[in-house]
């Protein structure tokens, strides 16, 4: 192939990888600290000041708890949609152990019907929140196999619930409740144990969203770049011809 056949096929793979590009569609990861998490008893109590978001059994206490974390979604342009969202929570604290007698245990996140407004506010007696906090649709759970270690972080990947409940909520927020089947009330059954640390947006809970958004070229631009190849080729035959 001598060089200006070579410039030829060469032009036309370049702008065949152009047209591709074009059509190709544009990713984006978003970050997103919780604005407020927290925990309820099985009293239905909630310190607005606590950000600790320990969940299962204390036997210190004789107490249950379940977790909640609260995200503002970021606003999404023309047709931007998130298509995928991954929920980071740290088992990480001040103090050891963070986790207890997790193996076998299913830790489930859900969706609330409560006003997160009056999840924020908090209370006493609140036992409707406490059951809300479990009883909603399932976006994830993780079944662990063994107890995870201090510090470590849970990764949920959300699922098509999840992920639709998210889209929904774009330029406002959204509230996820967090439970685990305990099946022991004697000794402690726990995680996220001394999690809490003051300042709801330390990124210990984060959410990872995936924003993915398809645009298409006008047509104008199809028909150009899909007849441009067979401008080249035309171009290429002539050029072979004189040279020959």
């Amino acid at each position: 192939m001598n060089k200006i056949t070579e410039f030829g096929v060469r032009g036309a793979i370049a702008l065949g990888i152009a047209a591709l590009s074009v059509s190709a569609a544009n990713a984006q990861l978003l970050f997103s600290n919780t604005s407020d998490r927290g925990s309820y008893s099985n009293l239905g109590d909630h310190s607005a000041g606590n950000d600790s978001y320990i969940a299962g059994y204390d036997s210190f206490d004789a107490i249950q708890y379940r977790s909640f974390f609260v995200f503002d979604i970021p606003t999404l342009a023309g047709t931007d949609t998130y298509t995928s969202a991954v929920l980071n929570v740290s088992n990480g604290g001040t103090a050891t152990p963070n986790a207890i007698g997790m193996a076998g245990r299913t830790f489930t996140i859900s969706s609330i019907a409560t006003d997160i407004n009056t999840l924020r506010a908090g209370g006493t007696g609140l036992t409707s929140v406490y059951n809300d906090l479990r009883g909603g649709t399932n976006f994830g759970s993780i079944t662990f196999v063994s107890t995870p270690g201090n510090n470590s972080t849970i990764k949920f990947n959300l699922n098509a619930s999840g992920l639709a409940a998210i889209n929904g909520a774009a330029g406002s927020q959204i509230a996820f409740g967090g439970s685990f089947d305990v099946n022991n009330t004697t000794t402690d059954q726990y995680i996220f144990g001394f999690s809490g640390s003051g300042t709801a947006g330390d990124g210990k809970t984060r959410l990872d969203l995936v924003v993915n958004n398809f645009t298409a070229p006008e047509p104008s631009t199809f028909a150009l770049l899909s007849m441009a190849p067979i401008g080249i080729g035309i171009v290429v035959r002539r050029l072979r011809r004189r040279d020959s």
